[in-house]
């Protein structure tokens, strides 16, 4: 992953970060990004609601960023193409926290075509996952 993909994701993150707005706001916002040939496709965050990857969740009022981000990205991607996901968790004064993916949507991940996840861990470094 280009080094600058990353920070650009943690830049629009960091931004984000600060909208009051946002139903997660205030709380560890997670953050998760589509890329495909170091572009960021889409993003989305963690956000109240059902959707129907949420049998695979334990907490099934949450839609979580990753199917979030895929689904808004799917359209953009042709069907067994590669990519990669990269995902940050900050807390409200946007001190970067652990983003690993949970057991459940490292199982969508993998069956929606990911390739790798780069998450960030809590020592405000980038670490990936092969899927």
């Amino acid at each position: 992953m280009n080094k600058r993909i990353l920070d650009t994701c943690l830049s629009i993150a960091r931004n984000r970060n600060t909208e009051k707005h946002h139903p997660e706001y205030g709380a560890f916002m997670h953050f998760s990004f589509v890329v495909k040939d170091n572009k960021i496709l889409e993003y989305a965050t963690n956000h109240s609601g059902v959707t129907r990857y949420s049998k695979f969740y334990s907490r099934v009022s949450k839609t979580h960023a990753e199917a979030a981000a895929y689904n808004r990205a799917k359209g953009l991607m042709r069907k067994g193409s590669e990519w990669e996901m990269v995902n940050i968790r900050l807390n409200k004064d946007g001190d970067i926290k652990n983003s690993a993916p949970c057991s459940g949507c490292s199982i969508l991940l993998k069956l929606f075509g990911c390739r790798k996840v780069w998450f960030t861990t809590s020592d405000g470094a980038f670490d990936k996952l092969k899927l």
